[in-house]
């Protein structure tokens, strides 16, 4: 199928990240949006991947050694490291975002082309725009990897600290303190919503997530129906 594109002269889809601090509810936001029938892939789906590949285990030991054995990334001896040296967070990365991104576009290229050579066989009128074929993926790091300019549109999940706090203590075991070094390596998703502070702030769509979860269901249909 010939590559067909879109308004900005791009892959021919339209491209839409999530994103959000920890524990702000990206993967819940992600699962809902699979539920509904959408393309959605996962960027730390990703990583996990290529945490049990040798090469990439190889490449990670040389960059951070100690934080690998058996063939494989030790995720909990890699964190020791980060959270020791600031400087380990630009250099983990540098190495591995290229890598996801690589690897998460090809999977979204094809989903896209798969949605659209499905439509093209079951309609007899030719798709004009398939701009309308949103595909989704669940970016954590996506203005600390400047990544955001790869994406049509923007998905910034919030939640106020408390809760965010909460939810990762409930999730992952870890102490509150652990928690707060992670959200420190971040960005910033308590500053205002505006230009100045977020960057493709033309593109973003900020989703609430401070009430129930059928709430955010409710609001995340709204803004799939404007998508």
């Amino acid at each position: 199928m010939e590559t067909i594109r879109n308004r900005s002269g791009d892959s021919g889809y339209c491209k839409i990240a999530v994103t959000g601090g920890i524990g702000s509810g990206k993967s819940t936001v992600c699962e809902e949006i699979a539920r509904l029938g959408y393309s959605v892939f996962s960027c730390d789906e990703i990583y996990a991947e290529m945490l049990g590949e040798p090469d990439f285990a190889a490449a990670m030991e040389i960059l951070f050694p100690g934080s690998t054995s058996g063939g494989r990334v030790n995720k909990k001896e890699l964190l020791k490291i980060i959270l020791r040296n600031e400087k380990a967070t630009e250099t983990l990365n540098a190495f591995t975002h290229p890598k996801i991104m690589a690897r998460l576009f090809e999977r979204m290229d094809e989903a896209a082309k798969q949605t659209l050579d499905a439509r093209s066989a079951n309609s007899a009128t030719v798709i004009e725009n398939p701009w309308l074929v949103p595909v989704f993926a669940e970016v954590p790091l996506l203005f600390e990897s400047k990544s955001d300019g790869l994406f049509d549109k923007i998905i910034v999940v919030t939640r106020n600290e408390t809760e965010k706090i909460r939810s990762v203590i409930v999730r992952d075991g870890c102490k509150e303190n652990v928690v707060k070094v992670k959200m420190a390596l971040q960005f910033d998703y308590s500053l205002p919503p505006d230009k100045k502070n977020y960057p493709s702030y033309d593109k973003i769509i900020f989703l609430e997530n401070n009430g129930s979860k059928n709430q955010l269901k409710s609001k995340l249909i709204k803004i799939l129906q404007k998508i």
